[in-house]
């Protein structure tokens, strides 16, 4: 708000400027399927830009500019005047003289009929130079308000280029996640280590989500759901939580326990328009259907391979070793343990 103004009379001191202003965004984005919070910083530049031309003085310039001066109003009064007096004149005159009646008939006559055709071809002229004037001026104010956006986008674009993680930082913040997730986990089953004969981190996107890429890297998202598979001696237990990076939260915990002869199979199934989806088959249950990775070939770059970028994103995500590790129980059940050491000492990084 610009000064001296509070909120109320702020908004309405500008009722119909903020209503051209949302009818010329709604315009300009409404068949675009752009959503809002893409124009927001376009929003809130023009509020900005009406707080500075208020301070300024030229929020209503537009209203002056083509206000008629009172001046040619009081030019136009003596002007009307005299035309009346002598439109009078000539009447006077016309009727009064008798050798002359009928010539001073088509004197006023010719007169009004010259004073309505120099009326109309004057109104013509002049609308065609209004409109001439009207385009130029229209056209100049649109470049200079296009050239004001542009500069503003491109520095709402540097803003955003300077804050944006970098890869290396999105996969150290959700490296530090899976950490602190997997010790909270083992913390609330009082489990150590050595308890533990194998586990695995599975990381998919959590919808609804925004996601972005560096060249040749990785889908990166704003929210994922962690799964934590832990495989002991009793059986398999998951552990599933969400991460939102927008608002550095992680909400509850989902707990589910299965025993070995539980897995029926572990099935993957690809589609070039879903993506990447898991399957897990229970013997006492209907099957769990995990999603991996959304499809991303429609978006891919021109010199990139499609193939390519899946495997990426499945490794990121650490599908291989999920699978390997589900795949082996469900095959083996409880003999799957038996070729596993379940004495080995956990990892180094696995301290906590």
């Amino acid at each position: 708000m610009p000064h001296g103004f509070d909120r109320p009379e702020w908004l309405a001191h500008t009722t119909g400027i903020r209503a051209v202003l949302a009818a010329e965004v709604a315009f300009l984005y409404r068949e675009s399927r752009i959503s809002v919070d893409r124009v927001n910083w376009l929003i809130r530049y023009l509020a900005r830009d009406a707080k500075d031309r208020q301070n300024n003085g030229t929020l209503f310039a537009h209203r002056q500019q083509y206000r008629t001066p009172v001046t040619t109003k009081l030019a136009c009064v003596p002007a009307l005047a005299v035309l009346g007096l002598t439109s009078l004149a000539v009447t006077v005159t016309a009727a009064t003289g008798s050798a002359s009646a009928l010539h001073g008939l088509l004197t006023f006559a010719v007169f009004i009929g010259a004073i309505g055709s120099g009326r109309r071809a004057a109104s013509v002229w002049l609308d065609i130079r209004s409109e001439e004037q009207r385009f130029a001026e229209e056209t100049q104010e649109y470049h200079l308000r296009m050239y004001a956006r542009e500069e503003e986008f491109q520095r709402w674009k540097e803003h955003l280029e300077a804050i944006r993680p970098s890869d290396a930082e999105m996969e150290a913040w959700l490296s530090y996640d899976k950490v602190l997730f997997t010790a909270d986990v083992l913390r609330h089953h009082q489990l150590t280590w050595y308890d533990i004969i194998a586990h695995t981190i599975l990381t998919t996107p959590a919808r609804p989500y925004r996601r972005a890429r560096r060249r040749g890297g990785p889908w990166r998202y704003s929210r994922y759901t962690l799964r934590l598979f832990l495989a002991t001696r009793n059986g398999i237990r998951e552990i599933s939580t969400e991460v939102d990076f927008a608002r550095a939260t992680r909400p509850g915990e989902q707990r589910t326990n299965y025993r070995f002869n539980a897995f029926s199979s572990v099935q993957v199934t690809e589609d070039d328009r879903i993506g990447y989806e898991m399957a897990l088959l229970l013997s006492n249950g209907p099957a769990r259907t995990i999603r991996i990775k959304d499809a991303d070939s429609h978006q891919l770059e021109p010199y990139e391979n499609a193939r390519d970028l899946s495997q990426i994103n499945l490794d990121a995500a650490g599908f291989a070793h999920t699978f390997r590790l589900l795949e082996g129980i469900a095959a083996d059940g409880k003999a799957w343990i038996e070729r596993n050491n379940a004495d080995s000492p956990p990892p180094a990084d696995s301290t906590d």
